[in-house]
């Protein structure tokens, strides 16, 4: 299909292909130790799935509540359920603990608030947004760092929204803003810590809760298809693999998005479409 958003090719995804497949050698994690924040459902259930499909060792299922992490454990081999709140610091210090030396954290913990015109807007609702998607991912990154591998992954799941005008986004400042608050923390986090490689991905459409109390509607939308929800740990994946084991260099690419073809990428088409950050408007040349 034709890109809905930013794209540095002529082609767009939103369905499964197989060169995406968690199945083949090259996205491979055997060894590894993945972290999933948010493991309970909707994109960080299906990444948890990914990744034990690509062979992980080990995969830990972080989130609020443990009826949900059990149904995912349910179906994730080799995993463990740490119930932690990510505002709150304690328990997220006491899942570290837990977790020990890791390779891959992946952050999909978000929250929307109700979607309404700023002044119109439930104060704590709307700062709940700040609260989850910015001191979340502050809190997370202070307890889960210091325990990387030397030669760590993290990646973030952004949204689109953050990037889209507020005229085609009504009734969603609390998400849009503390979104984009988000992403100018990975960015800092990248510059902080040159050992770790550190992105953010852009999901895309995809039928989550946060995606109902938006407001949206699939039957309106460029919605990602069935299984498509997992390439969104491809994402990270292939973020992952790229920073171990390709030879082409995509150091400098620290945002995509999950619509991206994965195999049409190279050198010069990244290039071409303009240096690649986590917080510059995302123009083709």
């Amino acid at each position: 299909m034709q890109p809905p958003l930013p794209c540095p090719t002529v082609t767009w995804h939103n369905d499964t292909y197989p060169s995406i497949s968690p199945s083949r050698p090259e996205q491979n994690v055997n060894g590894k130790t993945i972290v999933v924040v948010g493991a309970g459902s909707g994109i960080g259930g299906e990444t948890a799935l990914t990744f034990a499909t690509a062979g992980t060792a080990r995969i830990a299922l972080l989130g609020r509540t443990e009826t949900s992490l059990q149904e995912t454990a349910s179906l994730v081999p080799r995993s463990s359920v740490h119930v932690a709140d990510l505002t709150n610091a304690k328990s997220l210090i006491d899942a570290a603990a837990a977790v020990g030396k890791w390779h891959l954290l992946i952050l999909s913990s978000g929250y929307c608030p109700d979607r309404a015109p700023v002044v119109l807007s439930e104060v704590e609702d709307w700062w709940k947004g700040f609260e989850t998607n910015v001191k979340g991912t502050l809190l997370a990154a202070k307890t889960f760092i210091p325990t990387a591998d030397a030669d760590a992954t993290v990646i973030g799941v952004a949204s689109d929204t953050s990037l889209v005008s507020a005229d085609h986004t009504p009734g969603l400042s609390g998400y849009a803003s503390s979104k984009l608050a988000q992403v100018k923390i990975y960015e800092f986090l990248a510059a902080e810590n040159p050992n770790l490689f550190v992105a953010t991905v852009n999901p895309g459409m995809v039928e989550t809760d946060n995606f109902h109390r938006a407001g949206g509607r699939s039957d309106k939308l460029p919605m990602n298809k069935g299984g498509f929800l997992r390439i969104i740990s491809l994402g990270a994946a292939r973020c992952a693999n790229v920073h171990y084991t390709t030879s082409v260099q995509f150091n400098y690419l620290h945002t995509l998005w999950c619509g991206w073809p994965a195999l049409k990428l190279n050198s010069y088409e990244l290039a071409q479409f303009g240096q690649i950050g986590m917080s510059v408007n995302l123009r083709p040349k």
